[in-house]
């Protein structure tokens, strides 16, 4: 037997391989509102690939990617100082603003007279279509922390090769959201 030429290899995206930063059509599988570990109201989505169904790695093998899920994307909708605790209103209406802007270039009515109640804001995201620009965050694997780092808040040590050299691995990530997708690509009900 002989190996397959790199150029007809195929595989699925895993944490081994690094996306190619571009623009990806994304659908929104879920969508959770909750409160971050610093007491802001946020909602977080999880997205999934929907076209291309794949591109080409640099060695020339296809990398599949339609359906795999991206690390959850999250949108803070007020701000809290972190030294007071106190709501950070300069902040807090960027980021209402950067939330109102997303729905808007989705496709997403705002009501500018009603307004939007933030510790219940109304979940509008899940089963749409986006265009996004994604990436392959780079991350180092750690082992589990030891009971001194952890009571420290430290990260365990990074994990090495036999040659000394630190194991990387990638997680699909949103850069940013650009605005509705193509549905007809996606099969995915279209924006409101």
């Amino acid at each position: 037997m002989k190996p397959t030429p790199a150029d007809q290899k195929e595989t699925n995206l895993n944490g081994k391989i690094k996306l190619a930063k571009d623009n990806y059509g994304i659908r929104f599988k879920d969508e959770e509102f909750k409160m971050s570990s610093t007491g802001n109201p946020m909602i977080v989505l999880t997205s999934e690939f929907v076209y291309p169904e794949s591109f080409t790695a640099p060695d020339g093998s296809k990398v599949n990617i339609a359906g795999v899920e991206l690390r959850k994307h999250y949108i803070v909708l007020r701000v809290k100082d972190k030294e007071t605790g106190e709501i950070d209103a300069k902040k807090s209406q960027d980021a209402f603003n950067r939330y109102c802007d997303l729905r808007k270039a989705l496709g997403i009515p705002v009501d500018e007279q009603e307004g939007i109640d933030i510790e219940n804001p109304p979940k509008v995201f899940k089963g749409l279509v986006a265009d996004a620009i994604c990436d392959g965050e780079e991350y180092v694997q750690r082992k589990e922390p030891t009971p001194e780092q952890r009571s420290k808040g430290q990260l365990g040590d990074i994990i090495k090769d036999s040659n000394g050299n630190e194991i990387k691995s990638y997680s699909p990530v949103i850069v940013s959201i650009l605005g509705a997708g193509n549905t007809s690509l996606a099969g995915a009900p279209k924006a409101y």
